[in-house]
């Protein structure tokens, strides 16, 4: 059985494919925060949402800082 996702952004990340490792190399989080940035987006800095947004996984689905920051924004407001 999977695990639930427990926000949006979580939900998304996995819909585009991406392993914490990708993530990691993206962001350049290493271990534990990796986890705690997945789990609570909103501590996520502009940087990372950038990076993010420019990695194929997420070119493929469209989507830029904007709407991830829009992403975040929603889950938070939950």
């Amino acid at each position: 059985m999977s695990k639930i996702a427990k926000n949006e952004f979580e939900r998304f990340i996995r819909i585009t494919g991406m392993t914490k490792r990708r993530f990691s190399e993206i962001t350049g989080l290493k271990g534990s925060s990796v986890d705690k940035y997945i789990d609570d987006p909103t501590m996520l800095r502009l940087k990372h949402l950038q990076l993010l947004s420019n990695a194929n996984e997420f070119k493929d689905q469209e989507v830029g800082d904007v709407e991830l920051l829009n992403m975040i924004n929603y889950d938070d407001k939950q």
